[in-house]
């Protein structure tokens, strides 16, 4: 506590300094206990007298190389190290170059469809309305949500997601695919049998589930109101 003190005091004193080299006639002690006392009382930053700014902007040490060499020179520090052009190097994917390129990657997952992540797109007109209403979908001001806009999003969302793993790893991308393509076997099962619940995490299916049928995870949709064959082509 003692070397914070001795710290708090330091600074205090400079500031002191600086503020009377400019000339200005406030009193820094009432500055910074009113700042203090506003801060205290979450008041807006700008209610903050301007006194406190020009206080602020004395204090206030930029990192850059010309604020630094403008304001306090190089005769105490030295001079900065001169900047090499830095070397640009594009690393592949793989050392053994068996793998595509990140471009090539890219291109690829551009064009996944990914409609396993998006059954909403799917839903027959006359049922449209029907989910809209029992999911309240609102779009940002008031209006229904378009559901091709929301799917169109979660498929950027989901295409970001793999490109992300793959910068992470190999491993990690290979994982991620691995999800995907059983979530995609699940719901292709689903599509298939015609009857049972699923969800986004549950594999199993059973013979003796319910007639009701569901594609489930941030919505349950009844696969009998999806286009179901265009689904499946996709």
């Amino acid at each position: 506590m003692a070397l914070i003190d001795a710290s708090r005091n330091h600074f205090f004193e400079l500031a002191k300094e600086r503020w009377q080299a400019q000339g200005f006639d406030a009193d820094i002690t009432d500055i910074l206990e009113g700042y203090r006392a506003e801060t205290n009382k979450k008041i807006k930053k700008d209610s903050m007298p301007s006194d406190f700014y020009k206080l602020l902007e004395i204090m206030t040490i930029s990192r850059s190389r010309k604020h630094i060499t403008s304001y306090y020179g190089d005769k105490g520090v030295g001079q900065f190290p001169e900047k090499n052009k830095p070397d640009t190097y594009n690393s592949d994917i793989d050392t053994k170059k068996k793998l595509l390129h990140f471009r090539e990657t890219n291109e690829l997952l551009e064009a996944l469809i990914l409609s396993v992540y998006t059954p909403t797109r799917y839903i027959k007109e006359e049922y449209k309305k029907l989910y809209i209403e029992k999911y309240s979908l609102k779009g940002k001001h008031g209006g229904d949500m378009n559901f091709d806009t929301q799917a169109n999003g979660i498929i950027i969302l989901h295409r970001f997601n793999l490109i992300k793993r793959l910068e992470s790893s190999v491993y990690s991308f290979e994982e991620t695919l691995r999800r995907l393509l059983e979530r995609i076997e699940r719901t292709e099962q689903l599509l298939l049998k015609g009857s049972g619940n699923v969800s986004e995490e549950d594999a199993d299916f059973d013979d003796n589930d319910s007639e009701d049928v569901y594609i489930e995870g941030k919505y349950e949709i009844d696969i009998t109101m999806l286009y179901r064959s265009l689904y499946q082509r996709r």
